[in-house]
């Protein structure tokens, strides 16, 4: 029986899905996406998405469940067509969420990175998107991830944002807790806690 499900979502729509049922990875997954139109792309569909996330709880019901959402900001340089869209799919997904009745804990990339040393630091080139599919791999060397390809980033960061929860609750330990900027263990709660924002879920 599961006792913890912990999913972390990179939104948009290239992003993904992760779930760890006790702290391993049981489920990968691509956002699911539909087409707008020739001029607008792809976003993100929420019936779908709703049919992936109540497939989890199902196969996983009884657990203590909490959704990681990536609440991420805009982009310098990026249009304001581009602005919108991610929004509106970053909403697709966190009205999902809600209609689930599930807990939602909101974390800023630069938290959730900086944990792993996936920022950019003084005199070195920044970690690029493939940093964090090497460091998931790693951390689950025996788990056979076929699924994380080279274009994977998104699933492997969806990982690490599950990840990144189960430090803050403080359930994260052995070779899977780095510890700030990825070093040696040094867990502090309270502070993971003060960069993230948790959402409750409203009561019937």
């Amino acid at each position: 029986m599961t006792l913890r499900l912990t999913i972390g979502i990179d939104p948009g729509t290239s992003g993904a899905i992760a779930a760890l049922a006790d702290g391993q990875p049981v489920a990968v997954l691509d956002m699911p996406c539909k087409s707008r139109d020739q001029a607008t792309g792809r976003m993100v569909d929420g019936a779908k998405l709703a049919s992936l996330l109540r497939g989890l709880l199902m196969e996983h019901r009884g657990a203590d469940v909490v959704v990681v959402h990536e609440l991420v900001g805009g982009f310098r340089g990026q249009g304001g067509a581009s602005m919108f869209a991610f929004g509106q799919s970053d909403g697709i997904v966190r009205g999902v969420v809600a209609s689930l009745g599930l807990r939602t804990v909101e974390v800023r990339p630069q938290a959730w990175k900086k944990r792993y040393g996936l920022v950019k630091r003084k005199g070195e080139p920044a970690p690029g998107k493939e940093a964090s599919r090497t460091l998931v791999i790693s951390l689950w060397p025996n788990s056979a991830l076929p699924y994380l390809r080279a274009k994977d980033d998104g699933r492997a960061e969806a990982i690490l944002l599950a990840l990144w929860h189960e430090h803050v609750d403080g359930f994260a330990t052995g070779e899977t807790d780095l510890g700030q900027g990825g070093q040696s263990p040094s867990h502090d709660p309270a502070a993971s806690r003060a960069q993230a924002h948790v959402c409750s879920p409203v009561a019937p």
